[in-house]
């Protein structure tokens, strides 16, 4: 697993798709922060470094491995209290537009970035915020990657009727494209930060700028209102594990589809994995659908749910999957062809704290709704609801609706060895399982496991791979009857980063993604 080929730090590292924020939280960590104040401080310069994937209308979720025990959290949020199934009926919807004020729910981030300084932090909540007001107010670097996301959603925000929206950020250049090397000042988002770093979270959730906010959804037809914020609380939630080769896996609980990842690899467990790559990949992908065939039909809020997440889990139900897989593709009903957008970190320290932290608007800018003069960004989290009356998912007021978030960590039984995660809608429970698929199955070093090809499976027997997935494989796979289609265009695959502790040297061994600007800062 541990490689003297992989790059190695000694005191700290933190692992990141944007070169800026992965040296923001370096800096914390060198002025003598921890693993968690480096997170925050680098999950708030991402807001800035990469909003066409995430922002302070956000949501959150959390692994910390805090002396010696792992700590979850939940800084998601819930529909508004007038968001029903009814009410979307009445207006003759059979989905939630992804672009308008329906899809918002409650932002969970500003609240998880404090809850976690309070609980772990060794700076204060406004110290950790504030390279991300510099960098806003000096002005962020487009990159080749922000490129292809801002001038996407230049394109897919253009003919959204409220243009005022995007005024935060696309009037910056007058609805003209961007090029990499550009320079990008934020003011707006900027003084955003700096309310939360002088006033905590709470202003966000109550007060001025969550009345804002409030009246300008409202104003537009959306339905989430000041009491909506007022009354959200982040949660502290129990993580869930499984055993994939000898390691401990953990990903979060429901609402998340973190169970979906365990389920993968606990079916995946009870194989041993073939020589042949097509029969090593064509074995991964069944396990993967039947895994989204559970996750589909029982993974929501769980105060919803109808079943224990555990049950999927159960080695009896694991083992009869490992069982009935069938040596040529399978025909699924589900389909995961979902697109996200979503940044992923991850932080070491010298005193072997960590965190795996992830967070997303869901859809680029998320809803188009961008609260004039704020930069606040709303998600449009609630496209993720059913609209059929009786699915599990079915939207509800107050309810979480299935997440693709899932941050990551590995145990080797009480010893932690550190953060992973892979982003990017429904590929997240696949690339996990293929990262470490890579690493344990094929003896691959972590960076060689990042940088291998990936493949999506997205529904039926459709599955994606890059451009320069292996011919011969591909073929295989095609003779096992997968429909191959070989995607082009960057973004479907995830982004992907590691930072796994050696129990025996103590040093930190890291890896990024190639995908993207990924970069690892340590010392």
């Amino acid at each position: 697993m541990f490689s003297p080929r992989d790059v190695t730090f000694k005191h700290g590292a933190v692992a990141t798709s944007v070169p800026d924020a992965a040296h923001i939280g370096l800096e914390v960590l060198k002025q003598g922060g921890n693993a968690i104040d480096a997170a925050v401080a680098t999950a708030a310069a991402l807001t800035v470094c990469e909003p066409t994937s995430n922002g302070i209308g956000s949501d959150l979720f959390a692994l910390v491995w805090w002396q010696g025990a792992l700590y979850a959290l939940d800084a998601s949020g819930p529909s508004p209290k007038a968001l029903t199934l009814e009410y979307l009926q009445k207006m003759g919807l059979t989905t939630i537009p992804t672009v308008g004020p329906l899809g918002i729910n409650v932002p969970g981030t500003p609240a998880g970035w404090e809850a976690l300084v309070e609980r772990f932090g060794r700076r204060t909540f406004a110290q950790n915020l504030a390279p991300a007001i510099d960098k806003a107010r000096a002005g962020m670097t487009i990159t080749k990657t922000l490129e292809h996301y801002w001038n996407k959603a230049l394109k897919r925000y253009g003919d959204f009727e409220d243009q005022a929206a995007m005024q935060s950020f696309f009037n910056t250049f007058g609805k003209t494209p961007v090029t990499c090397g550009q320079t990008v000042v934020l003011n707006d988002h900027a003084n955003t930060l700096q309310t939360l770093a002088n006033e905590g979270s709470q202003c966000f959730y109550q007060g001025p700028l969550a009345s804002t906010m409030a009246q300008y959804v409202k104003a537009h037809g959306g339905l989430l209102d000041e009491d909506d914020l007022k009354d959200y609380r982040v949660s502290w939630v129990k993580p869930m594990k499984t055993t994939f080769r000898g390691y401990d896996v953990v990903e979060m609980p429901p609402p998340t589809q973190g169970v979906i990842a365990l389920e993968t690899l606990a079916i995946l467990d009870q194989l041993f994995p073939p020589r042949q790559d097509a029969e090593w990949v064509h074995q991964m992908i069944e396990a993967t659908k039947r895994a989204f065939s559970d996750g589909f039909a029982t993974l929501t809020d769980p105060a919803y749910m109808r079943v224990s997440p555990e049950d999927l889990l159960d080695p009896k139900h694991v083992q009869q999957h490992a069982q009935a897989l069938q040596t040529n593709a399978s025909q699924s009903s589900d389909d995961a062809s979902l697109p996200g957008g979503t940044v992923y970190l991850a932080t070491v320290d010298a005193q072997g704290n960590m965190v795996s932290l992830i967070q997303s608007n869901y859809y680029g800018f998320g809803s188009g709704m961008v609260v004039p003069g704020t930069g606040i960004a709303l998600n449009n989290r609630a496209c993720g609801f059913s609209l059929e009356a009786g699915h599990i998912n079915h939207v509800a007021p107050m309810k979480k609706t299935l997440h693709t978030l899932i941050p990551a960590f590995l145990m080797n039984g009480p010893q932690p060895i550190g953060p992973f995660g892979l982003m990017g809608g429904f590929m997240q429970p696949q690339g996990h399982t293929q990262v470490l698929a890579h690493i344990f199955d094929r003896q691959r070093t972590l960076q060689e496991a990042l940088d291998a090809p990936r493949w999506q499976w997205m529904k039926a027997s459709d599955v994606m791979v890059e451009p320069d997935f292996d011919l011969d494989l591909k073929d295989h796979l095609i003779k096992k009857g997968h429909h191959i289609r070989v995607q082009e265009e960057i973004g479907y695959f995830g982004r992907g980063q590691i930072l796994w502790v050696n129990p025996l040297t103590k040093r930190i061994h890291a890896a990024t993604e190639r995908r993207c600007e990924g970069t690892i800062a340590g010392y």
